[in-house]
């Protein structure tokens, strides 16, 4: 399927001059994903080497290219937050037809799909939400590829309480200050978030509120002002504004062969 120039040209230590046996590793991973690209998933790539006395090292590759593998379906399992429309909207890898090569599965691109899959869980508010486990069934030799892709979404995080108050607010020697001004002005503030009270809660939104923050305190004029944000989980003064996630059921990563079974 690829000419011996091209093979040559996708290995990096080929480029660079320099190899050792990570190198050597790399390059049948660099093999593979050039195969998965056009289709043939179940590429298997053996390298073996010889050593000469002066240190020069001869590289044999035998690669077993296997069928083209069209995907013909993907499935969710455990996802309620939200549809498998949702979930597969902002994915490029889909079943297999003549218009687009997406139905050819690739591991690198199909990870980097489930990571922002888990951000947009985490995002809103699930913070444990993992990949359990992602099973890849070939059938008719391979020919034709089945995704089932399991999801652990875990609880929601929530904003329980939400509030805004200037150092000043707190100083009862200020006459001019009335509750109705603090409250106000605490409004103002609190109108800038994207975080409210029973809200979801993510680290990334409550980052991007603090830089909303500073500059609405710049518009009003403290454009030195100083921010800081405490949070309060159970009662108990976080020491850090991350909630602890909880504890996922599994860890799995697409990196690895497809066949090994997910890590409980």
């Amino acid at each position: 399927s690829f000419s011996y120039d091209k093979l040559k040209d996708t290995l990096t230590f080929y480029q660079t001059g320099f190899i050792d046996d990570v190198e050597i590793q790399n390059a049948a991973l660099e093999i593979r994903a050039l195969y998965e690209a056009r289709g043939y998933f179940f590429t298997q790539v053996d390298i073996t080497q010889q050593r000469d006395d002066d240190g020069a090292r001869s590289l044999f590759f035998e690669i077993d290219e296997g069928p083209v593998s069209e995907i013909r379906a993907i499935e969710f399992v455990g996802n309620t937050v939200f549809s498998t429309r949702e979930l597969r909207k902002d994915m490029r890898t889909s079943e297999y037809d003549l218009i687009t090569p997406s139905g050819y599965l690739q591991r690198a691109r199909l990870n980097d799909e489930l990571r922002q899959l888990i951000k947009k869980y985490h995002q809103a508010g699930y913070l444990g939400a993992e990949v359990s486990r992602v099973v890849m069934v070939g059938q008719d030799g391979g020919r034709d590829l089945y995704i089932k892709i399991f999801l652990y979404e875990g609880p929601q995080t929530t904003v329980e309480h939400l509030d805004i108050r200037a150092a000043e607010d707190f100083d009862d020697t200020n006459d001019e200050l009335t509750e109705e001004s603090i409250h106000k002005r605490s409004a103002r503030a609190r109108a800038q978030l994207h975080l409210y009270t029973h809200g979801p809660w993510s680290y990334d939104t409550e980052r991007d509120d603090l830089e909303r923050i500073r500059s609405h305190w710049t518009n009003e004029g403290y454009g030195r002002a100083e921010i800081e944000v405490m949070c309060h989980a159970d009662g108990v003064l976080l020491e850090e504004c991350q909630p602890k996630a909880p504890t996922t059921q599994c860890e799995r990563s697409l990196a690895k062969d497809v066949d090994e079974v997910c890590k409980r």
